[in-house]
């Protein structure tokens, strides 16, 4: 049975999605999914994991910008 090596701390980042602030416009209303892995020295899958979040927006009163809904 070999010993376990340990992996060095590193993160890199694949990929990202700007999302604008909702003061400078509509955004992107949706569902969206993140997906996340961590990778060894040999880039073999030590872990992951990915969970999903939805953007909406809703206008607060008649005249007010749009506002982040809560939920």
């Amino acid at each position: 049975m070999s010993p376990l090596r340990s992996a060095s701390p590193r993160l890199k980042l694949i990929n990202a999605l700007v999302v604008p602030a909702p003061d400078l416009g509509p955004g992107p209303d949706g569902s969206y999914t993140i997906y996340m892995k961590i990778v060894g020295d040999d880039n073999e899958e030590l872990s992951c994991i990915s969970f999903g979040f939805s953007i909406s927006f809703v206008a607060s009163e008649p005249g007010h910008e749009r506002q982040p809904a809560h939920g």
